[in-house]
Parts: structure tokens; C-alpha cells; sequence
């Protein structure tokens, strides 16, 4: 009896290790003998004990295969570094532009427009000047005649005769007299001038007088009243044709300045002959002598002024004809672009100082 006992307890455990390591483990309880009847425990009656039921193999659960893997360690995400540099961005259309405003750039390309202009694009102007010089003989004259002269100019000597003989040249009435006689509107908007210079055929008085004075350059050398006329135009013959007539308005103009002055003068000394003869009829004895002498200065005066009635007081003398140009001499094409790039150089330089100067006052 004390044999089956453990062999019964062997086969469980080892139906138990077979098993899943999950089962319940249930507390060990007495196991009745097979087959025997025991007393009842103070009761006198005896329990018939049934043999107990085989065990029910209990299903093992799959074994887990668990495959060997290495210690393989899962790289982690770097983490954003946080700089504070700017990351590159697309230049901007400005940037670009800017990129290109360098010295050695800007100078070549302008350099290039000039010549682009000079050589192929303007105008090649002929040259047509004449000399002439403004004679005063008010300047001989004496008395009230020489005194009505200079007032008349506005001052004394031929500075201001000069000053007046140019003002007439570039104003107005010249211009619509040379263009009574030359038909300049027609003129100035021809085909012989450039599309970017030439006139238009409407343009207004304003812009008619302007374009006149740019194509007639004047020069005086006041000490010795000589006046330099040149005509600048495409076609030689008409620059020379229009300063043939600039130069015989002049005279015109001159020769009726002369005729007023001595118009004037005239008056003038008639006036004063009448003022003399009318202060010695009424003078008293002690100024008798004086208005006397008045009176004989009036008398000199007004002879003098009817003796040269057939003289000009102010006139004009040609010293040089208006000349034919025999070739175009307008632009200087090499002087006009050298000079333009040394101006080109000066604004550029002037610029930058200012651009820095702008940005240093930024970073402040």
C-alpha cells in the first residue's frame, strides 16, 4: 500500500511538467486507497469509496519558438539642430539686377550707348559761321546826342550793343522773319534730320523758337565789339543760307536802331534849343550869362545832330562771310563718348558714396 502511493505522485508530476508552466497548482489532498473501504472517522458506518477518475490529459499549449535574435540596436531620428542661420533663399529679381550694377559693368555699357548713339544714331551737322562787329559813332558825338545814344542801350560803350544785337538774334521776331523767308518749319522737320532730333511739323511756337536756338550758337568778344554767328544743320548749303540771313536781319536791326537814336536825339535836342531860348527871355540880368550859355550848348548840340542825319549812328561790319562747309564736323564722335564715360564715372562714384552712406545709417 505504502508502493502505489508514490507512484501515483510520480506520474502526476510528470504529466504536470509536460504540461504548460500556466496550470493551477492545486493543494495536495489525501487520495483514498484504490479499492479498499475505510472507516468513517467516528461515525461506525463504512464509505464505499470509488476509484478516482484518470486524470484528463490536459492540452499543452504550442510551444513558443522563440528565435535567437541579435541585440540589434533601432538607429534614432537625429533631432533637428537649431542654428541660427538663414537658410539660402532664391535671389530676387532686384538682387539680380543689383548684381549687375558694378562698375565694370555699368561704365563698358554706357560706353557702348554713346558710341551706339555717336556713330550710328545722331545727326552729322555742318558748320556755318560768319564774324561780324557792331561800330559805334555815338561815341564821337558830343553833347546831348552821345548822352541820348548810351541811354538808349541802357549804359555807355558797345558792351550793351552787343548784348541787344544777340538778344534779337535768338528771339522771336527773328524767327518768324527767317521763317517768312526760309520757311524753317519745313525746314527743321525734314527727313535730313534724324527721327529722334528732327521737329514736329505742329510743334507750338515755344518748341519752334527752342529748336531754332539750339541749331545758332552765338560767341562775343565785348573789348572789341566782334560777334561770332554759327549755324549748325544737316545740309551745309542751307546752314550757310540761314546765316546769310541771321546776319542781314542783323543789319536791318542795327541800321533801325541807328534811324530811332537819331530820331530821338533830334527831339531831344530840339526840346532843349526851345527850353534855352525861353530861359534867356525870361533870365534875369545876374543869370543872363548862364542861360546864354545853355542856350549856345543846345545850338552845338541839335548842328551836330543834323549834320550826321545822313550818318549811322550804330551799324554792322562784316568781317567774314557766312562759309560753306565742305563736310559734316558735328559730333566729335571720340570726344563726345570719352566724355561721356568720364561723366558716367563721376555719377556712379557719387552714387555709391550715397548707397553707402545709406546703408551704413541702416545698421545703426
Amino acid at each position: 500500500m505504502s508502493s502505489d502511493a508514490p507512484s501515483t505522485t510520480s506520474n502526476n508530476r510528470t504529466g504536470t511538467e509536460a504540461g504548460t508552466a500556466l496550470e493551477t497548482v492545486t493543494p495536495d489532498v489525501p487520495r483514498p486507497r484504490r479499492g479498499r473501504n475505510l472507516p468513517a472517522a467516528d461515525t461506525g458506518t463504512d464509505v464505499q469509496l470509488t476509484p478516482p477518475s484518470k486524470p484528463q490529459p490536459v492540452a499543452s499549449p504550442k510551444a513558443e519558438v522563440r528565435v535567437p535574435t541579435r541585440n540589434v540596436q533601432t538607429p534614432r531620428p537625429e533631432r533637428a539642430v537649431v542654428s541660427d542661420a538663414v537658410p539660402p533663399t532664391e535671389p530676387s529679381l532686384l538682387d539680380t539686377v543689383v548684381s549687375y550694377l558694378k562698375f565694370i559693368y555699368v561704365i563698358p555699357f554706357v560706353g557702348l550707348c554713346a558710341a551706339i548713339y555717336f556713330f550710328m544714331i545722331a545727326d552729322r551737322l555742318s558748320v556755318s559761321d560768319a564774324v561780324i562787329s557792331i561800330r559805334d559813332q555815338g561815341q564821337s558825338t558830343s553833347g546831348i546826342g552821345s548822352i541820348l545814344q548810351s541811354g538808349l542801350f541802357g549804359g555807355s560803350g558797345g558792351n550793351n550793343e552787343d548784348a541787344t544785337l544777340v538778344s534779337f538774334i535768338q528771339s522771336r521776331e527773328m524767327l518768324e522773319a527767317l521763317d517768312k523767308k526760309l520757311n524753317l518749319r519745313k525746314a527743321y522737320s525734314s527727313s535730313d534730320w534724324s527721327i529722334f532730333t528732327r521737329m514736329n511739323p505742329n510743334a507750338k511756337v515755344e518748341d519752334f523758337l527752342t529748336f531754332y536756338q539750339s541749331t545758332v550758337s552765338i560767341s562775343v568778344q565785348s573789348d572789341v565789339g566782334i560777334v561770332t554767328i554759327e549755324v549748325v544743320d544737316p545740309d551745309a548749303k542751307r546752314a550757310q543760307t540761314i546765316c546769310e540771313a541771321i546776319v542781314q536781319n542783323s543789319e536791318d536791326f542795327m541800321n533801325k536802331m541807328s534811324d530811332r537814336m537819331r530820331q530821338v536825339s533830334l527831339q531831344a535836342a530840339e526840346r532843349e534849343l526851345a527850353s534855352a531860348i525861353q530861359q534867356v527871355g525870361s533870365a534875369d540880368p545876374t543869370q543872363t550869362a548862364v542861360a546864354e550859355t545853355r542856350l549856345t550848348a543846345a545850338q552845338t548840340s541839335l548842328a551836330g545832330i543834323l549834320g550826321s542825319n545822313n550818318q549811322q549812328l550804330v551799324f554792322v561790319m562784316r568781317i567774314s562771310q557766312p562759309t560753306l562747309a565742305t563736310e559734316p564736323t558735328l559730333p566729335w564722335r571720340y570726344v563726345d563718348v570719352f566724355g561721356t564715360m568720364v561723366l558716367a564715372c563721376a555719377g556712379y562714384f557719387i552714387l555709391y558714396l550715397v548707397w553707402q552712406n545709406i546703408r551704413d545709417h541702416r545698421k545703426v
